[in-house]
């Protein structure tokens, strides 16, 4: 019981990871490439449905096997995506070089 638990929060926060450095991945190469706008729109609907479906078949595998329980895969993707956006907000809030600026966002 407790090896599922500590599983799960482990592959929530790893998918939690990885969902935002995909988001990261495509939305720069988006911007990358304006243009050609048919092939990024094609790019991102492709994109959206394949990350998904692999976090998806990721949940499904981890469940199913009984490897990780479902709300300990949902605490560990809260706890890290929490953790993330307060990284970021400290970051700003000391005026730290974040994405180029050397300035607080405010």
């Amino acid at each position: 019981m407790m090896n599922s638990i500590l599983a799960g929060i482990l592959i929530g926060g790893a998918i939690c990871i990885l969902n935002i450095r995909w988001l990261r991945f495509f939305v720069n190469s988006i911007l990358l490439n304006m243009k050609n706008v048919r092939g990024a729109q094609v790019l991102t609907y492709i994109s959206f449905i394949f990350r998904y479906f692999v976090i998806a078949g990721i949940l499904y595998l981890a469940v199913i096997s009984r490897v990780a329980n479902i709300l300990a895969i949902v605490t560990g993707f809260s706890v890290a995506l929490f953790s993330i956006i307060l990284i970021f907000f400290v970051q700003s809030k000391k005026g730290v070089n974040t994405n180029g600026r050397t300035t607080s966002l405010y």
